[in-house]
Parts: structure tokens; C-alpha cells; sequence
């Protein structure tokens, strides 16, 4: 696999995570902490009206994993963003006491 197909084909996934870290929680019918108390526990499914299956409590899976997901892009966007400039802030003191 050449390097530029590598490269479109990272672009592609990590646009498809964005955009299901962004419509999932918003299009779903069910809020990440919201309690289903008629149905605690379910199994994944696609025929279920929790396609990835509820917890103990009742909350939807599908929907909170989506929300962790943009919780997770975010800290990595920040982490992009930052590491530079706090490796460079960080080396030149080191340098200095050289």
C-alpha cells in the first residue's frame, strides 16, 4: 500500500469517527445518562432499540460510547495542538543548563 493511499485512507476513518462522535448522540433517541428502567441490561442488537444493548442501569451503550469518543478526539486534538509547544518550552531551560 503506497503512502499517499495510507494517508487517505487515515483521513477517511478519522473523518467517519467525527462524524459519528458528532450525529450519534444528537440523532439518537436516548440521552448517554438517561435511565431505561423497562429495559436494564439488554443484549446488543440490531433489531432492539439499543443496537449496541443497555447497561445494568439502563443507559444506552451506543450513546455513550459515542459521547467517550468525542471526549477522547478532543483531549487527542488538544494533546496535537499542545505537545509542541510544551516539548519546546520544556527543552529550553534543559538546554540552557547545559
Amino acid at each position: 500500500m503506497r503512502a499517499r493511499t495510507r494517508v487517505r485512507l487515515s483521513l477517511a476513518v478519522l473523518a467517519a469517527l467525527l462524524l459519528f462522535a458528532a450525529l450519534v448522540p444528537h440523532l439518537s433517541p436516548w440521552q448517554g445518562a438517561a435511565l431505561d428502567w423497562d429495559h436494564p441490561a439488554v443484549a446488543p442488537g440490531l433489531n432492539a432499540a439499543h443496537v449496541f444493548g443497555t447497561d445494568t442501569l439502563g443507559r444506552d451503550v451506543a450513546v455513550r460510547a459515542f459521547e467517550g469518543l468525542a471526549v477522547s478526539l478532543g483531549i487527542a486534538l488538544a494533546a496535537t495542538l499542545l505537545g509542541p509547544q510544551t516539548v519546546d518550552t520544556l527543552e529550553k531551560p534543559m538546554q540552557a543548563a547545559r
